[in-house]
This record gives structure tokens, C-alpha cells and sequence, in this order.
């Protein structure tokens, strides 16, 4: 696979990037350097190879969900400059 200089125009365009002529042929050239290199991946043979994830195996380490009360409301609120029984009271932000 191969860089032409339309799809790259495309992709500059699309990037809101813009390339003078000398630019865009030096990263043309380069790209294509890139996708060359890239393009050894194909000849490796992956017949049998199981496909990862993550290179790491990992394992759920969450803890089970339960319900349970975390927290006393009257406490919470005890130390509030303005509460209603049930919650802060704060300014208006929105008119």
C-alpha cells in the first residue's frame, strides 16, 4: 500500500492541515517509508497464534457488589452552614 499525493490532500483537508508542495512530498515520502515497514508485518505467519488483548494477564479484582449504608446523614450535615432534613442548602446559580 502506497501514499498518493490525492489521499494525502484528503487527509490534509479532513486535518484542517495546511501543506505547500514541498511538505506534503517530503511527508508523502516518509508515510510511505512507514507503510513499507508495516508491510513486513504481513509475511509473518500467525497460523495457531491465539490473539491478545493485553500482553498482561489480567484479572478482575472488583469486589462483589452488596448494599449497605456508608454514611449517617445527620452526620454529614452537621457541620453544614445551610441544610433542609435531607440536604445542603446552596446559592443560586441559575437564573
Amino acid at each position: 500500500m502506497t501514499l498518493t499525493h490525492e489521499s494525502l490532500a484528503a487527509q490534509a483537508f479532513q486535518a484542517r492541515i495546511a501543506l505547500d508542495d514541498a511538505s506534503a512530498a517530503q511527508l508523502m515520502d516518509e508515510l510511505n517509508a512507514q507503510l513499507a515497514s508495516f508491510a513486513v508485518l504481513n509475511e509473518v505467519d500467525t497460523t495457531g497464534v491465539e490473539p491478545l488483548s493485553h500482553v498482561l494477564k489480567l484479572r478482575n479484582v472488583m469486589r462483589a457488589d452488596e448494599v449497605r449504608q456508608d454514611f449517617v446523614r445527620e452526620q454529614l450535615l452537621q457541620n453544614a452552614p445551610k441544610k433542609t432534613a435531607e440536604a445542603f442548602v446552596v446559592p443560586k446559580t441559575v437564573e
